[in-house]
């Protein structure tokens, strides 16, 4: 529509601030290794090596050796330069500190630990607490000591590497200054404050050792000759438990097809070469697009169409991939943008960086893919609508509606009551020249119907999810229907309409088909405006095709994701809707069984002469709508004479046990089912069977 937003709508939407939108996170499933583990007292020495087991399993070894450059270089507890304190240190408890002694300053005297954990892990983080400065024993000014540490890692090749030469690995506290490949702790700090913590935290780098050396640097102009004795303390260590890293990835193999070509996409599930485990028990959903329609596929596993469901049915091994392709047939418009989006949705080994089937579309087991169906975008052709029974036409024409009314009851020929019930969630708008206050019909904005009135709903909506939910209640199962819808467009930073059209049929979905215009384009049962279309053209309009029996029809009209969050005025028109004419059909059926005979009895009774043989006639409505004034004849053969008086009814041959007389008068005849005889001829009746009913009539004989 080519509406100006009023002023107030407008100044509204340019001050309006989108936020951004905060990617959802995910935390791997941890494992965590207390070194209180070693079974070691407070303040004892840890053993040289000493191997803890973590919470999952994994081994971590300890061990340490020095080198000295002569002089006196020695242990501060238990006579050992590493020992286990269950105090605090920065914001950590049970800590291994490493601590020495010099007799005089040397940075080659130095102590040298390595944790070896027993495989490659990720997400590995750990601190090493109270890096410093000591001062007080030379003057105000004099440093008795400054703590130097450098932490070298490995990531399983067998060489070592700085630390340092990645920022995103550490951080530290206030106290701590990076000088090339090492931290000096520069200012006094609290053995619990972590002004003096040097945090790690490897993230995705696989980590199998870590090197920490821790030696002094006591060479400023007022440094103590003989420092005084030196720690550090390493906290507990975390990282993420054994699993299978997966991720999945979409693409396209086919080329672009056009609507009625097919299309093939590929899924493709990896397991991360740096997994510990393989992964097993994987599913991955796929959320097949509307507008496409599953053919076939082929690879790794198997596919359930109906649930949408990969089944890869064997595990994937660390560095492994698996695949499988999925084919169709577009059935959009050309121009229409396909979205086919998938996700891991089971595994049974945790996955260090995403959570299958949460739906968080910013993890690595969640995939998406878009193209736009190839093709020159023209007015669709709509499909032509058979009525076997004939049509009739609910002509806004002969119609009124008070503008402004949501809620209106028509007569539909001889057929009955159509209603229309229409919901807003937001402001109905008004204009003369459209009708006045909406819903109004008005002539207009008529699709290129030039002098036809159009029901008419012009909205501005609170926001982008919104929708104006129009129900039409048919006084009747109609065969089919069609019906136009006009003005479905779209104006940049004003509005962009969408279209859903759904019908009802005895409370099941009924999907029409629907055609798209020049300034809108179809998928599945939805159609997105995405061109400008002006009053009275045929450009935005969209033809709706019914080619099912339905009862009601349901259209939710609103905006997409084209629109601004907040959009402005926009409007459609719903066009005369044409109907197939209900129709009626009535099946019969006959059974029969023995009674008895003059020989048997009733035991295993045979036909022959004086046998009494019972008969059922069956009638259903097989139609769409109730029959009325219905009639059937049965004619009993000269080979059987008719039982006085054994006429009896029902709904169905086993309930039918209302008596009925044999003639054709009195209160039985429409009880509801009537029934009698004259000479050889059975007549049944029913003033109404609803569509699905049944009725039934017995009645017995005799052999001659």
């Amino acid at each position: 529509m080519t509406f100006m937003r009023n002023i107030q709508s407008l100044a509204a939407f340019l001050l309006v601030t989108l936020a951004a939108l905060m990617p959802s996170t995910t935390s791997a499933q941890s494992s965590t290794m207390s070194w209180s583990g070693a079974g070691v007292g407070n303040g004892k020495k840890m053993p040289n090596p000493t191997t803890t087991i973590a919470s999952d399993g994994t081994s971590v070894a300890l061990s340490y050796a020095t080198t000295t450059n002569g002089g006196s270089f020695v242990p501060v507890y238990d006579n050992s330069f590493l020992t286990y304190s269950s105090g605090r240190f920065g914001s950590s408890s049970g800590g291994v500190l490493i601590a020495f002694d010099n007799d005089s300053w040397d940075p080659a005297d130095k102590v040298v630990t390595t944790i070896t954990v027993g495989r490659a892990v990720t997400g590995l983080s750990f601190s090493i607490n109270d890096i410093n400065r000591g001062t007080g024993s030379v003057g105000s000014w004099g440093t008795t000591f400054r703590d130097v540490v450098m932490v070298e890692y490995d990531t399983g090749s067998g060489s070592f590497q700085s630390i340092t030469n990645s920022s995103s690995l550490w951080s530290a506290g206030s106290a701590i200054t990076q000088k090339g490949s090492t931290f000096i702790g520069e200012q006094t700090s609290d053995q619990t404050s972590t002004s003096g913590t040097l945090d790690l935290h490897f993230g995705d780098v696989s980590v199998k050792r870590i090197r920490i050396t821790f030696s002094s640097d006591t060479s400023g102009w007022f440094d103590a000759a003989q420092p005084e004795s030196q720690q550090i303390a390493i906290s507990a260590l975390a990282f993420d438990a054994p699993g299978a890293d997966l991720s999945l990835s979409k693409t396209r193999v086919s080329d672009i097809p056009t609507n009625g070509g097919s299309v093939t996409w590929r899924l493709t599930v990896s397991n991360s070469s740096s997994s510990s485990l393989s992964a097993s028990g994987v599913t991955v959903k796929d959320y097949l697009p509307a507008g496409f329609t599953f053919s076939s596929a082929s690879g790794t596993g198997t596919f359930d169409p109906q649930s949408n469901v990969w089944r890869v049915g064997k595990p994937i091994a660390p560095g492994q991939d698996v695949s499988l392709d999925i084919t169709g047939t577009i059935s959009a418009t050309p121009g229409a943008p396909i979205t086919n989006s998938a996700e891991i949705i089971t595994s049974n080994g945790p996955d260090s960086d995403s959570t299958p089937g949460n739906g968080a579309t910013t993890e690595d087991d969640y995939a998406s893919t878009t193209f736009t169906v190839a093709g020159t975008r023209a007015t669709g052709i709509a499909p032509a609508l058979t009525c076997p029974a004939g049509s009739v036409l609910f002509d806004w024409d002969s119609k009124s509606w008070a503008a402004g009314s949501t809620n209106n009851f028509f007569q539909l020929d001889v057929i009955g009551p159509i209603g229309f019930q229409i919901s807003n969630p937001g402001d109905w708008l008004s204009d003369r020249a459209y009708g006045g206050q909406a819903p109004a019909l008005h002539t207009l904005n008529n699709g290129g119907k030039v002098g036809e009135r159009l029901l008419f709903e012009w909205v501005d909506l609170p926001n982008r999810n919104a929708q104006v939910v129009t129900q039409i209640t048919l006084p009747t199962v109609m065969r089919g229907a069609q019906f136009m819808i006009a003005d479905v467009d779209y104006w940049n930073g004003q509005f962009a309409d969408y279209v859903e059209v759904e019908g009802l049929y005895q409370g099941a979905a009924v999907i029409p088909t629907l055609t798209n215009g020049a300034t809108n384009y179809v998928i599945g049962n939805s159609a997105y405006g995405d061109g400008l279309s002006s009053d009275g053209a045929a450009d935005g309009n969209v033809i709706v095709t019914f080619h099912q029996s339905i009862d009601q029809i349901i259209i939710r009209y609103g905006s997409y994701s084209l629109a601004p969050s907040n959009p402005g005025q926009q409007g459609i028109a719903i066009h005369d809707i044409l109907f197939c004419r209900p129709t009626t059909t009535l099946a019969t059926s006959k059974i029969s069984r023995i009674l008895n005979d003059p020989i048997n009895g009733t035991n295993n009774p045979k036909l022959i002469p004086g046998a009494t043989v019972e008969y059922c006639v069956l009638v259903k409505n097989t139609g769409d709508t109730v029959a009325n004034n219905i009639r059937a004849n049965d004619s009993i053969p000269d080979e059987l004479t008719y039982v006085s008086g054994s006429i009896t009814s029902g709904i169905t041959c086993v309930s039918a046990t209302t008596a009925e007389d044999d003639d054709s008068s009195s209160a039985d005849e429409s009880d509801p089912i009537g029934a009698s005889i004259e000479g050889a001829n059975i007549t049944i009746t029913a003033d109404s069977l609803d569509s699905g009913a049944t009725m039934a009539v017995k009645f017995q004989t005799k052999i001659n």
